[in-house]
């Protein structure tokens, strides 16, 4: 297994990092993060298709997802997903 990239799930079960990261080793694990800002321009982390906000930052919850032995984070701007413009 080369890597598996976890998302909704770190919100559902977030123990699941824990078992893949332990079977499969941090390395293969990917935590992917929702990012989009309120209308006053803060980054927040979402969910459900970026349709419910986790009232958490971004930064919080990768250090979170880290701890919980995610290897990699990669971040979504949901705000910019598909026009090529990134994060």
């Amino acid at each position: 297994m080369e890597k598996v990239i976890i998302n909704s799930s770190l919100h559902k079960d977030p123990e699941l990092i824990r078992i893949a990261a332990g079977l499969f080793g941090k390395q293969s694990i990917v935590a992917s993060i929702d990012v989009k800002k309120d209308m006053w321009g803060t980054q927040w982390v979402y969910t459900e298709n970026g349709r419910k906000n986790m009232k958490m930052e971004p930064v919080e919850f990768a250090r979170k997802v880290e701890d919980m032995g995610a290897g990699e984070i990669l971040l979504n701007n949901i705000d910019a997903d598909g026009t090529y413009s990134g994060l």
